[in-house]
């Protein structure tokens, strides 16, 4: 795998030094006097801010799974630590590769897309905020999950030390009960996590979650230019793409794009500014296609 997605867990738990737990916090703040809100986050902060990408939050079949489900913050109300935080907000966008924090595999994972319908759980890594140079507890009955989608949708989340450094997403600290999701369709769906301290500070997080029926294939592809940046705003469409699936068809922070296709040989034109460029990729039925056989990321590179 590219060396600079590999994580280091050590690294990545150093988002836990301000990590809610159970209501409880740390005793002192390395950020005295900076007043932040507690914040559900998406790519691990320390490593996106250095160059890795790896999600921190997200579906699984559940809380002790070595499996995560591609699931990306997109949206953020949260005014985090400045240090903490990429163009003024925690780093959104989904992780090239489809990459996720996890214990296996050289401490990352390559993430799945979720079957429709099926029972998942959702854990969160969620960081403390601070009043005054104090860490504010997290006011535990205030973290839970519902769906713009689906009417009455809303899961709660609880601190859960037995899973604490388990499996995929091992930062997520407070998870759900299993459910059954709420998607019955191929495509990207929504959820939205929020979470409140003792101050009264609160914050919303919003995730798009790559779902898919077992009949239909996903892909990632991230767009870059000939020296491998990433081209944020980059276009995309899919040869044999799936009517009606919602998909990530310009290109995010990351130069990441989601679509949704039949499975077998498709193709994906991109198009930056007044250049296009090509791909062909085969596509598995019921998988999300993200990285090739050496493990990287699936890149569309414009010559």
């Amino acid at each position: 795998m590219d060396k600079k997605r590999i994580l280091a867990f050590a690294a990545g738990l150093a988002a836990l030094a301000l990590t809610g737990c159970g209501g409880t916090s740390t005793n002192s703040s390395l950020y005295p006097n900076v007043d932040s809100d507690p914040t559900i986050n998406g790519l691990s902060p320390a490593k996106a801010i250095g160059g890795s990408f790896n999600e921190e939050s997200g579906l699984a079949p559940s809380a002790s799974s070595d499996t995560g489900y591609l699931t990306s913050a997109v949206a953020s109300t949260a005014k985090p630590l400045a240090s903490l935080t990429v163009g003024g907000t925690i780093p959104l966008g989904f992780a090239p590769g489809a990459t996720l924090l996890g214990l296996s595999g050289g401490n990352y994972l390559v993430a799945k897309a979720a079957p429709a319908s099926s029972t998942v759980v959702f854990r969160a890594g969620v960081a403390n905020g601070q009043k005054g140079g104090v860490v504010s507890p997290i006011v535990p009955s205030s973290l839970k999950i519902t769906s713009p989608e689906v009417g009455g949708f809303s899961q709660a989340l609880a601190f859960d030390s037995a899973n604490v450094g388990v499996g995929a997403y091992p930062n997520g600290g407070y998870s759900s009960a299993p459910f059954t999701l709420p998607f019955s369709t191929t495509g990207l769906h929504t959820l939205v996590a929020t979470v409140s301290d003792v101050d009264g500070r609160s914050s919303t997080t919003t995730f798009s979650t790559v779902v898919l029926k077992p009949t239909d294939a996903a892909i990632e592809v991230e767009i870059t230019d000939a020296d491998g940046n990433a081209i944020p705003g980059a276009t995309a469409s899919i040869t044999g793409a799936i009517a009606g699936a919602t998909a990530q068809t310009t290109a995010d922070a990351q130069g990441v794009v989601i679509l949704f296709a039949a499975p077998g040989a498709q193709t994906i034109t991109v198009t930056s500014g007044t250049k296009t460029t090509t791909g062909t990729f085969t596509l598995t039925a019921a998988g999300l296609s993200a990285v090739d056989s050496a493990g990287d990321p699936l890149v569309i590179a414009f010559p």
